[in-house]
């Protein structure tokens, strides 16, 4: 199974980020693809490959979904893990849940099983979620084929995740951006008679979000990465000389409880 990363001329600055971080945090990871446009300016390491969708990218962010719809349109996977490049994977995968979790995405009617806490802990998804299965000691639950009043459970989302191709493809239809992906089809997607699963109480993947254009533009969002790799990142220059890094304390009583305390950094 392959991971499938989705990135831009914007954005693949983060790469080298991006991939320090998954090769420390889950050894022996599945290969890893990104798919861009411009070719990076820097070697990517081993287990790390780039595909150019094509030599730019017209239409900006609105037509981001055709780009991804024709590349998977294009490959024969039937599962693969797709995730955004800058989901920084922040501490150790747990590759026992993920051996257990994959013996459920072959089942005909899940389409996507998220690697994340967000299945649990994401408070639209509050009473969404149901017990799915006991599997070698792992709470593996199924989130609920609609939204309940005044609420909206993002059945699609971009979160680290297990797809089903033929899934993902019913869902990436063209000229969306991400927003649209996931808010429009998600609506879409409800009561679609396919499931959405995730794991209760531990998960797979913990991660953080390195961009945010609103919200630290300019910046590396460092957010709950432990001290010893923002040292790392940085004294390797990991980054783009025009970044900054920053953390960014955006919901502490979700981070504490996904990753415990973390030393709170101002600005680096």
């Amino acid at each position: 199974m392959k991971i499938y990363i989705p990135t831009s001329d914007n954005s693949n600055h983060i790469l080298p980020v991006f991939s320090y971080l998954l090769d420390k945090y889950w050894e022996g990871h599945p290969p890893v693809c990104f798919l861009g446009f411009s070719e990076p300016s820097y070697q990517l390491s081993s287990g790390f490959s780039f595909t150019s969708l094509a030599p730019t990218q017209e239409g900006g962010i609105n037509e981001w979904t055709t780009y991804l719809n024709n590349f998977f349109s294009s490959i024969n996977d039937e599962h693969f893990i797709f995730a955004c490049d800058d989901h920084f994977i922040a501490r150790q995968v747990d590759v026992d849940l993920y051996d257990a979790l994959l013996k459920e995405c072959t089942a005909p009617k899940v389409g996507r099983i998220d690697l994340t806490p967000s299945i649990q802990l994401t408070k639209e998804r509050e009473g969404s979620t149901s017990l799915y299965k006991e599997e070698q000691g792992h709470k593996i639950i199924i989130l609920s084929q609609s939204s309940p009043p005044g609420k909206f459970i993002y059945k699609i989302t971009g979160q680290w995740s297990i797809w089903n191709r033929k899934y993902f493809l019913q869902n990436m239809r063209k000229h969306w951006s991400p927003a649209q992906w996931e808010m429009i089809g998600g609506k879409m997607a409800e009561n679609d008679g396919y499931e959405v699963l995730g794991t209760a109480d531990k998960w797979c993947i913990k991660k953080t979000e390195g961009l945010s254009g609103a919200q630290f533009p300019g910046k590396i969002n460092v957010d709950n990465l432990t001290p010893e790799d923002i040292k790392h990142i940085k004294t390797n220059n990991l980054y783009s000389p025009k970044m900054h890094l920053k953390y960014v304390n955006h919901d502490p009583e979700f981070d504490i409880k996904v990753f415990g305390e973390t030393p709170k950094v101002n600005e680096l």
